[in-house]
């Protein structure tokens, strides 16, 4: 993987951050899915992808904002209309969800309904709810769902993040121990990414680019030997523990 920092300006030139052609090369004419395409990492993803030669259909709430790939409006919380997107589809050889909303709140003992169902329903049900409605259409089990460092920590004012960035990265867990027991036939290797700070809607004073996650992702999606699966990763292709799932200690080749 490379190392130093991708972004607008170079990122292109270095193949995303995938110094293998033949992994290059395999993305071209794979299709993808990549939610939260309409801005920061989604975005950037989608870009890399579409350059490789991919087909990608980026998923996002307003329909202006995405300019990369095959367009889909939807609100992923609306499952009714995520299942009627998802049923456009044809079949895919990722997913990768970044979708997500801010994190910073009140205390959790003042936090009201409405901001603990948005935030659950966003980081962890509509997750959820993509795999199911993904599942029978994946050639390979492919799927990265974007978590945070923040995940199980104790930090003031951003307990909620905190509480929902477990339980997703808990789903994260179950979903590729089961997805592995039910898919033997198939690649299996679902995992969480820890992104980092970058300039994004939810970090704007960052002067760090969202092309720094490219690296880690498209070598996640060509991975064909020492495959993981449960795993966390950070964007510099560091895995950590969290809870069950040890640290990875083998190379994505």
């Amino acid at each position: 993987m490379i190392q130093f920092q991708l972004d607008e300006t170079n990122a292109e030139f270095f193949q995303y951050g995938l110094d293998n052609d033949d992994k290059w090369d395999s993305l071209c004419n794979k299709t993808f899915l990549v939610t939260g395409a309409g801005s920061g990492y989604g975005k950037a993803i989608a870009t890399a992808l579409e350059a490789s030669g991919a087909t990608v259909y980026s998923l996002g709430r307003t329909l202006s904002k995405l300019t990369i790939g095959i367009p889909l409006e939807c609100d992923m919380t609306n499952k009714n209309q995520l299942q009627s997107t998802v049923e456009q589809l044809p079949n895919l050889d990722g997913v990768i969800s970044c979708a997500g909303i801010g994190a910073g709140d009140s205390v959790l003992s003042e936090i009201d309904d409405n901001r603990w169902d948005d935030m659950f329903n966003i980081h962890v049900k509509a997750q959820w709810n993509l795999f199911q409605l993904t599942k029978d259409k994946m050639n390979d089990m492919r799927y990265i769902f974007f978590t945070s460092g923040m995940a199980g920590k104790i930090q003031h004012e951003y307990g909620l993040y905190s509480v929902v960035k477990a339980s997703l990265n808990a789903l994260v867990i179950n979903l590729a121990n089961e997805a592995s027991f039910d898919n033997q036939d198939k690649i299996v290797s679902i995992n969480g990414v820890n992104p980092g700070v970058a300039k994004t809607q939810m970090r704007p004073e960052s002067n760090i680019s969202p092309f720094g996650i490219c690296s880690l992702i498209l070598n996640l999606l060509t991975t064909e030997y020492n495959i993981p699966n449960g795993k966390f990763f950070k964007k510099e292709g560091f895995s950590y523990n969290f809870l069950s799932a040890e640290e990875y200690k083998k190379e994505l080749i």
